[in-house]
Order: C-alpha cells, then structure tokens, then sequence
C-alpha cells in the first residue's frame, strides 16, 4: 500500500479494487494451504500412520 494516497476518487477506486483481488486471491491460497496442512496432519498423526512403510507415500 502506498505511504502517500492518492487524491483523484478514480485512482483510489482503482487502488481499492486491485487491492481487493489480491485479497480474493490471498483467502484462495489459505484456504488450499489449511486444506493441504490438514491433509498432512491426518497423514502424519492419522490412525494407521504408524503402518506407512515409507512416509513418502500416502
């Protein structure tokens, strides 16, 4: 975000906006990176992970 913002309604419209897509985009990879965490969690801790032969595969 810039220090200084600018004055003119339609470049804070437009500041408003794009920083509204990087925010869409920023929920998207934290919802993919709980998903995949929780993924990991299960496989790791998970009822039968003490019966993986290699923790490498699923």
């Amino acid at each position: 975000m810039p220090k200084d913002l600018p004055s003119d309604p339609v470049l804070l419209k437009q500041l408003l906006a794009q920083m509204l897509s990087e925010r869409e985009s920023d929920k998207g990879k934290i919802v993919h990176l709980e998903e995949e965490n929780s993924l990991l969690r299960q496989r790791l801790f998970g009822r039968k992970s003490e019966l993986a032969a290699d923790p490498a595969t699923p």
